[in-house]
């Protein structure tokens, strides 16, 4: 997250970042195995780009499969849909997409635009 959070300073592409607070994305919540839905989700990132509003997830490249990674994505998408689906309401100027980024695929030579693809 360390390097993600450099690249993003350092990066053009990039208008504005922020790492979300505690409760910030109130309303997120994920499915466990066992079914429970109590748990809070915030994305690592949030990043404003020209055209669009990225939600990053930073993950080592083995957990992206794993159940509870893969419940975060499904309401970590959905929360975008219905966002992108108001554009020009409630002040909501750009799509949103949600994206989780391997760990190994961030280097000191990369860009977001690349991580992004």
């Amino acid at each position: 997250e360390a390097r993600l959070a450099y690249l993003l300073d350092k990066d053009p592409a990039v208008m504005d970042w922020l790492r979300p607070a505690p409760t910030q994305f109130e309303g997120l919540y994920w499915r466990d195995e066992l079914g429970n839905s109590q748990h809070r989700y915030e994305p690592d990132f949030v990043v404003e780009l020209e055209n669009e509003v990225v939600m990053i997830e930073v993950k080592p490249g083995g957990e992206i499969e794993n159940h509870d990674v893969k419940a975060k994505q499904k309401t970590a998408d959905k929360y975008c849909e219905v966002i992108s689906k108001n554009l020009g309401k409630f002040g909501i100027v750009k799509p949103w997409k949600y994206i989780i980024i391997p760990t190994d695929k961030i280097t000191i030579s990369s860009t977001i635009t690349g991580l992004l693809k």
